[in-house]
């Protein structure tokens, strides 16, 4: 025996010496490719960008926890770019279209009808009266009238040379000529304090303008012209200066006109010219703090820091946390063969632990993502969440199915510091939250030593429930929190993480013996139990058999627990010898 122990250890953890070829390749690789899994899952299971969602509370809430920007931002300000945009629209007036040609179309139409009449009356072959007057129709529709007045237009027969009638006509109109005429009251109304830009379209100038001076409705332009021309047209035949008020009154249209194609043209060219608003955000810079309340710019800044997790920069912490667990597994298999020379070197057991730490790392996430939806459909707060998940329940498993005698200190101390780590941050914890974790890991470690009863693994849970609450306080009072009504709530969330651990490793324990075809104390109590068909018959067919066994399992089981061994499984072993 002491040969043994004095054996040097082997170079390879849970490598056996398979034959040569093929089937040694296949079974160094499977080694690999099962390190490589674990590392894979674990790094998706807790990369704050693969899995964990972003904290994103509304505009008004107060902030659960703070937050610190992780790499440099270059943030666009949308409400203040909006805001800007739309302040430059505003500064643009609106643009309204001047025809200045209105008298001058006027004047140039009765120049060709008094044209056309003049030629027509020399062309007549028999110049009488009737003759004269079938001119009327023709002449009226060059004005673009239905008919033309009988005693104006025997006033214009009357006449040898119209362009003294013309000059006189065209004067008139020429007071006229540049004249603002809006389509209705309502324009004068909206301009009466507006400032617009004015587009003279025959001169191809613009100007701007203010107020509704010097512009006028249809009507009110109507009742200038009739008032001037009772002077300036008071020596023309009543007929004809009746016509030629009615025709003109006629003619008056809007000459003033709103451009709203050109007006949104100006505006969006002047919306467009605003530089976008940025707001810069610096690596490590507190984005938001713990207590206050959320402001538009902060929800911003959260978001944007979301929406742009898959940069370089997360990239390389996804790449760093792969490497230090490939590191921190590799050290761990090193240390656990330099420094526990009773510790298993079969691959079943390096399989287990990994088996071990995959399964508590998916429950620890699925609890923490559980937690925050009930914290978010009852307020509670998010922080206390953080104490639910069932973290000791690795190094208690370790210590249960490997053995309390070998995976202490090593495996259940390795375990628990792992996923204490991995644990703390997932849910975005510090030294505090670790400390939380490893007391419960530590305590979950030597509380399931041995388990002679089912009712030993939910002890073992209440155990570690009970230091988890004593250690809560403490984990407040090293992050710098007073006392408060909320830390009644996170230890009740310490001691339901406690009872977690009884009740999932009761769960699972029989699922890692069938999976893994292993021998734990549960199995051995089954071993041991009078009811065991075996030992029945033995009772039956061998009394004295079955009573030296029972008595060399009871000198066993005292004999293993004073030199510090497995007494249940001395017991079953002499039952069975």
């Amino acid at each position: 025996m002491k040969e043994d122990q004095d054996r040097p250890l082997p170079r390879s953890f849970g490598k056996s010496q398979p034959p040569s070829g093929l089937l040694r390749t296949l079974q160094t690789n499977a080694d690999w490719f099962f390190f490589l899994l674990l590392v894979t899952v674990l790094t998706i299971t807790y990369s704050p960008v693969a899995f964990r969602p972003p904290y994103l509370p509304n505009v008004g809430e107060i902030s659960e926890h703070d937050v610190k920007a992780d790499r440099d931002l270059l943030i666009e300000d949308q409400r203040s770019t909006e805001n800007r945009r739309e302040e430059a629209a505003k500064a643009v007036p609106p643009v309204y279209d001047w025809d200045t040609t209105w008298g001058e179309a006027l004047s140039s139409q009765l120049r060709e009808a008094f044209a056309w009449l003049e030629t027509a009356k020399s062309g007549l072959n028999s110049p009488s009266e009737e003759a004269f007057l079938s001119l009327r129709t023709p002449f009226a529709l060059r004005l673009e009238e239905d008919d033309f007045p009988e005693d104006a237009f025997r006033g214009l027969l009357e006449m040898n040379n119209y362009q003294p009638l013309l000059e006189r006509i065209q004067g008139w109109l020429t007071i006229y000529d540049r004249q603002r005429v809006v389509a209705g009251s309502e324009t004068l109304r909206d301009l009466a304090h507006a400032s617009y830009t004015v587009r003279a379209i025959a001169e191809n100038a613009e100007f701007r303008d203010t107020g509704n001076a010097g512009l006028y409705s249809p009507e009110e332009m109507r009742r200038q012209m009739f008032r001037s021309a009772v002077t300036s047209l008071q020596d023309l035949p009543h007929g004809l200066r009746k016509w030629l008020l009615d025709w003109v009154r006629v003619q008056i249209r809007p000459n003033f006109v709103y451009n709203l194609a050109e007006t949104k043209n100006r505006r969006a060219k002047a919306m467009e010219a605003v530089d976008t608003v940025y707001f810069r955000v610096r690596q490590g810079e507190m984005v938001v703090r713990e207590g206050e309340s959320v402001t538009n710019t902060m929800r911003i800044k959260l978001e944007t820091l979301s929406r742009t997790q898959w940069t370089g920069t997360s990239i390389f912490r996804i790449v760093g946390l792969a490497s230090m667990l490939a590191m921190f597994l590799a050290l761990s298999r090193h240390f656990l063969l330099q420094t526990s020379s009773n510790f298993p070197r079969d691959k079943k057991t390096l399989y287990i632990l990994g088996t071990i730490v995959l399964v508590v790392s998916m429950l620890c996430t699925i609890t923490l993502v559980v937690g925050h939806g009930l914290a978010e459909l009852f307020n509670w707060p998010l922080d206390m969440v953080q104490l639910l998940p069932p973290v000791a329940m690795g190094s208690s498993m370790v210590s249960l199915i490997i053995g309390s005698r070998v995976a202490l200190p090593g495996g259940a101390m390795l375990v628990g510091t792992l996923l204490s780590f991995l644990a703390a941050l997932a849910a975005n914890g510090g030294l505090s939250l670790f400390f939380y974790y490893l007391v419960g890991s530590l305590v979950g470690g030597f509380s399931l030593r041995t388990c002679r009863r089912r009712f030993d693994v939910l002890k073992a849970g209440g155990f570690i429930g009970l230091f988890q609450l004593l250690s809560m306080p403490l984990m407040e009072a090293i992050s710098g929190s007073q006392p408060s009504w909320n830390w009644l709530l996170g230890m009740a969330a310490a001691v339901t993480s406690g009872f977690l651990v009884g009740l999932l490793s009761l769960a699972t324990i029989p699922l890692l013996e069938m999976i893994f075809d292993v021998t734990t104390d549960s199995r051995l109590l089954e071993l041991a139990s009078g009811d065991h068909p075996l030992l029945k018959q033995l009772s039956l067919r061998a009394p004295g058999t079955y009573h030296h066994s029972v008595m060399m399992g009871n000198l066993a089981e005292a004999a293993a627990e004073s030199v510090g061994a497995n007494p249940l499984l001395a017991r079953v072993m002499a039952l069975y010898h």
